[in-house]
């Protein structure tokens, strides 16, 4: 009858790789609660010795300035401002985002193109703004460009369409109308009957293998679709074009120097990083794809659009 095999000795505890990984968390969750209180302790008594309420009321006290573009003056709260703030960094998001995209693509294809002078003016471009602070990005451009344009009184009008000058520009902008809201609605309606065909072309291209022509079939119905709502509503808007009246512009759409000359460098800046992204998923994609593409006789933006640039 075979000996039983013994199991091996256990160490002792304070060498048992078990127990001291569990003593070391614990260590560790202690250490990081006593570090937090210690910094609560710190930060309420400093507060508390400075007279400074540990709560939100201080969102109901006066601003104490004046800012540019808006109404609200240094009576407002200050609540009121982070709203200000919030708006304004939406209205930086929403044009912005489309333009550095489209900055980013361009560049970043373009510092692998094969013209050796596009390739490095692409990483030029790219070397020097991405490793340049954004805020010195938007001082330069807000001192260089935009304080560089004509004065208010000798504001330049281009095709009577624009008003610049070094205080804002105004671009010709929309006239709201009562039946805006309808207007709208239908749109809506016809962006929904865009997607349908988009997506009908699609699968009919992989049923059948004939061209999808998915985009001019959906721009063309959500054009249709718009023009005939708006004169079917009754023209829910119109365009009214900037017009400088002394000091006072009255019509378009008005911005401020400063808003200009951040949008503008913020996308400058971002630009250079989606290109550096651009470029490294560009590499990333296998050298036999392009080669495929090579092969089936696709032109260089061919092979761009439908093998590369998917992937």
């Amino acid at each position: 009858m075979a000996l039983a095999e013994k199991s091996p000795a256990r160490p002792p505890f304070w060498r048992d790789t078990r127990v001291l990984r569990v003593v070391a968390q614990v260590l560790a969750v202690a250490g990081a609660a006593v570090l937090l209180y210690v910094l609560w302790f710190n930060l309420t008594n400093n507060l508390r010795r400075s007279g400074i309420p540990l709560n939100f009321e201080f969102l109901t006290q006066p601003l104490g300035v004046n800012i540019a573009g808006s109404d609200a003056g240094a009576s407002a709260p200050i609540w009121r401002g982070f709203l200000i703030g919030i708006k304004n960094t939406f209205a930086l998001v929403i044009v912005g985002l489309p333009m550095l995209t489209i900055i980013g693509v361009v560049v970043g294809v373009a510092r692998l193109s094969s013209n050796w002078l596009v390739a490095k003016a692409a990483g030029l471009y790219v070397e020097i703004l991405r490793n340049l602070p954004p805020l010195l990005i938007i001082f330069l451009a807000f001192n260089a460009v935009i304080l560089q344009l004509p004065r208010i009184e000798n504001s330049a009008s281009p095709l009577g369409l624009f008003v610049i000058n070094n205080r804002f520009i105004a671009v010709t902008g929309f006239n709201q109308q009562p039946g805006l809201g309808l207007f709208l609605w239908v749109l809506g309606m016809g962006l929904l009957g865009a997607i349908g065909l988009w997506v009908w072309r699609t699968r009919r291209h992989t049923t059948t293998g004939e061209p999808h022509h998915r985009v001019l079939w959906a721009l063309g119905f959500l054009v249709g679709v718009g023009v005939i709502g708006y004169f079917a509503v009754g023209t829910p808007f119109s365009l009214t074009r900037p017009v400088l009246d002394g000091r006072s512009l009255e019509g378009g759409f008005q911005g401020l120097g400063a808003y200009f000359a951040c949008l503008v460098a913020l996308v400058l800046y971002t630009a250079s990083h989606v290109a550096e992204i651009v470029r490294g998923s560009i590499l990333a994609v296998p050298r036999g794809q392009s080669e495929a593409g090579d092969a089936l006789a696709l032109t260089w933006f061919q092979r761009l659009r439908f093998v590369v640039l998917p992937q």
